[in-house]
Order: structure tokens, then C-alpha cells, then sequence
């Protein structure tokens, strides 16, 4: 069978945009076009421009289209859906033409790319990296950081989704059920609707009420990252520090302050050096977080490394990987890279690390300092769970290029599938809630998370 043609949409990519998901595109697309594939990419950016347009540039694997949109703040719920943008994503269909769209994230774009695209006669496949699709605030994190399961709706989500300020309830009602209605149609339009998790598909299904919908379950494709590197095996004797290591995006929901809350609680009841020590890996993303961690880690046997290289992890030789995530993990490359490593994992048991974990590590609350201290307590108390955890551990995802066949596969399946006739958002529907918007003051960024006042 002829390989399609492919255009893979996202909300940002490098040099603007990093993090997972544009990591996990960039892999994907080198390993489809190191095959007879066709690849494109389509993404957003962070810089408006007026008009709103899509300009092309060449890319190291296919044509490239920065989409940029004629607003500020678009990252945020409320501007979800953006009409120049779609037409701007109609007109890269038309031009380049593709058999199939893999659309990776919505944000930044327009929440009506489905449509758009089988309204065009092109096959759709959507992959589900996070729980955006079925929560306005993106995260599923309350405003007091507690993980939220509501299924998505106006009187469930009133008092969380963010706000600018001026907004009256009927705008805000309506606004939350125009969002599910979006996503919700996108969903069920698409032929063919992918998550690397079980946790996540369930999540994103009971948030939008579709709990009929068929999500295939399609882990991530992994590409080593300690293949080049020293690695020590792991070892501990009588006597020695236990080594613990974070790594990854230091962002306020990564737990890296409840971490070093826990280590501040045991330097309360006894001495740390020579018991224990953490690094932590990684560049903060605020300058504010950079200096409360710092205050938190004074006096502790922490080290704060910044941004790393793949041997600086392997030259830190830690015993136990820690990734104390206060929010919902989708799925978690660090798992895969501390099982590469042959560490066990020390995570919080919410989303895809309570799943993916197993026998190969502990799992603690998210946000719990308490809880975690107490583990590192047992821990220390009996080092010899370490090496039981590492042999336990799970195998490492399966291998990109494997990975690339496996997507390959899930193309054609919907190239063969008939189009969903599912209706999308009346045009006019949305018309009139951007008219509402624009009749307010909604030119300043959100600055609250709730419904914090008397509303008219």
C-alpha cells in the first residue's frame, strides 16, 4: 500500500516551543521520513501577526507552516477557537494537499481542525498527549493544586477556569459548554483517536461525557538517550548515601518544592549528609521558582545542576529516580529514561505514573510532603528495596522506529475507515459568543482562577 502523505499539527515547536509533545513529533517525523513517507508540519506560535497567516519555510524533514494568529494570550481557553486561524489551516490543506492530518494539540491553533480537515476529505488521527481536550484550565489542577476528575461542564467548572476579570456568568456558562461542545465534535469526527495511556483515555472520556468513544491505546515510541553514555551500574554498600535524582522541566507543578519539603522535614529529626543527597536536573521556567527552590534546598545536601547532558545524569549515578509531579502525568519519558538507567522510580501515584510504574518503584500522593518524607524514611531504613525495585522495573517504551511502523499502521486503518458524520459547532453559535466577548473589556491576560466575585 502506498505510505500517505502526512501533515502533523502542533501547538509549538523549536526554536520557540519546547517540551514533550514537540519532542515526541520530531522523532516521529524523522523516522516517517527515513521511510517512503511524505511528512509536513503545521504549528503555532506565540507571535501575533495582522493579519493572521501560515508562512512556510523549509524543515529538516518536509515543508514547515508557522501559524500565527492576530491575538495575544492565545494559549488560553476563552480564545480557543480562532476563525482566521482555521482558514489559514484550510488554505495549507488545500495547497499541500495531504491524505492524512495527525493532530497532536489544538492550542494556539483553532479547536475545529477536525472539521475543517475531513471537510475537506482528508482522514484524521488525533493523539491525546494531555488532558487539555476535557479541561479549560488545562491541567486538570483545582485552583488549591488538588487533581480534578469533574466531567467538563458549566456548573462543574465555573468556580476553576480562568478568567480576565469583567466576565459576566452567561458569558462564562456559555463559553464552558461551547469548549466541550468543540472538543467533543473534534473527537468524535476523527477518524481514528489515539492515547499512550489508559489513565488518560479515561480521563479525557469521562470529562467529555463520551465513554463510548473507541480511544486505542498506543503508547509513546522511545529513542534511548544513555546509549552513548558511561552508565555505573547500579551498586550500594553499607554505609553509603543513598543518591536520589530529579530530571526533566523544573515548572511549578513538577513537585520539586514538595520534594525538597520532604528532605527540609527529615533534616528536622536527623542529619542528612552522608545519608542522602539529591541533584536536580533541569532549567527552572520562572525566575521566582528558581529562588524559592533555592531557599528551599539551603542547608540541604541538594544540588541544583541547571540544564544537563544525558552523561551528567549517568555521572551523578543515582540510586532512585525521583519525578514528584503534582499534577496529572499523560505519560512520563523520565520513566523511561530512569528504566534505561536500570534506577527504580520514587513518583506520585496519579495519572500515567501510577500506571506505568508497577513493582519498579513507590508511589507516593501528589503534594503530600508528609508522605513523601515518610518513604524516603523507609527507604533509608532498608536500602536493599532499591535493587528489589530496579530488578522489577518495566521495559523501556517501545523503540521509535517500531513505533513509526506501529503509527503507520493506525494511517491506514483510518485512510480505510468511512468519515464520521458528526456535526460541528454552529458557526453562528460561536459568532455570538465572540460578540459577547468583544462587548467586555478582554484585552488583558487571565489574572484569577475561579469565580471570585458577585456576578450580574
Amino acid at each position: 500500500m502506498k505510505t500517505p502523505r502526512i501533515l502533523h499539527v502542533v501547538h509549538g515547536f523549536p526554536p520557540e516551543s519546547h517540551g514533550g509533545i514537540e519532542s515526541y513529533v520530531t522523532e516521529l517525523m524523522r523516522g516517517q521520513s527515513e521511510t517512503t513517507c511524505e511528512v509536513g508540519l503545521l504549528h503555532g506560535s506565540f507571535e501575533p501577526r495582522k493579519p493572521a497567516r501560515a508562512v512556510q519555510k523549509p524543515g529538516p524533514y518536509g515543508p514547515v507552516w508557522r501559524l500565527h494568529r492576530d491575538d495575544a494570550y492565545s494559549d488560553y481557553w476563552d480564545r480557543a477557537y480562532h476563525l482566521g486561524a482555521g482558514r489559514c489551516f484550510a488554505e495549507v490543506l488545500e495547497q499541500w494537499r495531504p491524505e492524512i492530518v495527525h493532530l497532536h494539540q489544538w492550542i494556539r491553533l483553532s479547536c475545529d481542525l477536525v472539521q475543517i480537515a475531513e471537510d475537506q476529505g482528508i482522514a484524521t488521527v488525533v493523539t491525546l498527549h494531555d488532558l487539555s481536550a476535557s479541561c479549560p484550565a488545562c491541567f486538570r489542577q483545582r485552583p488549591d493544586g488538588s487533581h480534578c476528575e469533574r466531567r467538563l461542564s458549566a456548573d462543574q467548572c465555573l468556580d476553576c477556569v480562568p478568567t480576565r476579570g469583567h466576565e459576566s456568568e452567561r458569558e462564562l456558562r456559555e463559553g464552558i459548554e461551547l469548549f466541550a461542545d468543540s472538543m467533543r465534535a473534534e473527537l468524535l469526527r476523527a477518524r481514528r483517536v489515539l492515547a499512550a495511556t489508559r489513565a488518560t483515555a479515561d480521563l479525557v472520556q469521562r470529562g467529555l461525557r463520551l465513554e463510548d468513544l473507541q480511544i486505542e491505546l498506543q503508547p509513546l515510541g522511545y529513542t534511548k538517550r544513555f546509549e552513548d553514555c558511561q552508565v555505573p551500574e547500579l551498586a550500594w554498600q553499607e554505609g553509603e548515601e543513598l543518591r536520589f535524582a530529579y530530571w526533566g522541566n523544573v515548572t511549578a507543578r513538577k513537585g520539586v518544592d514538595t520534594l525538597l519539603q520532604a528532605l527540609r522535614l527529615l533534616a528536622e529529626r536527623r542529619e542528612l549528609r552522608g545519608r542522602l543527597s539529591l541533584d536536580i536536573f533541569g532549567r527552572c521556567d520562572s525566575e521566582e521558582l528558581r529562588v524559592r527552590l533555592e531557599e528551599l534546598a539551603r542547608g540541604l545536601p541538594v544540588r541544583i545542576r541547571g540544564a544537563y547532558q544525558w552523561q551528567e545524569i549517568a555521572n551523578a549515578a543515582p540510586h532512585i529516580a525521583v519525578f514528584p509531579s503534582d499534577c496529572f502525568e499523560t505519560y512520563g519519558f523520565v520513566l523511561d529514561e530512569a528504566f534505561e538507567l536500570g534506577r527504580p522510580v520514587l513518583a506520585t501515584g496519579v495519572g500515567a505514573f501510577a500506571e506505568r510504574v508497577g513493582e519498579g518503584g513507590w508511589l507516593v500522593p501528589p503534594g503530600a510532603a508528609t508522605a513523601l518524607a515518610e518513604t524516603i524514611e523507609r527507604i533509608l531504613a532498608d536500602p536493599s528495596q532499591v535493587l528489589e525495585k530496579a530488578a522489577k522495573r518495566p521495559q523501556v517504551s517501545q523503540d521509535a522506529k517500531e513505533h513509526c511502523q506501529t503509527i503507520l499502521q493506525q494511517y491506514f486503518a483510518a485512510l480505510a475507515e468511512h468519515p464520521h458524520p458528526v456535526a460541528g459547532v454552529p458557526l453562528e453559535r460561536r459568532l455570538e459568543l465572540e460578540q459577547m466577548r468583544r462587548d467586555g473589556a478582554t484585552l488583558s491576560p487571565p489574572a484569577q482562577r475561579g469565580l471570585q466575585r458577585k456576578l450580574t
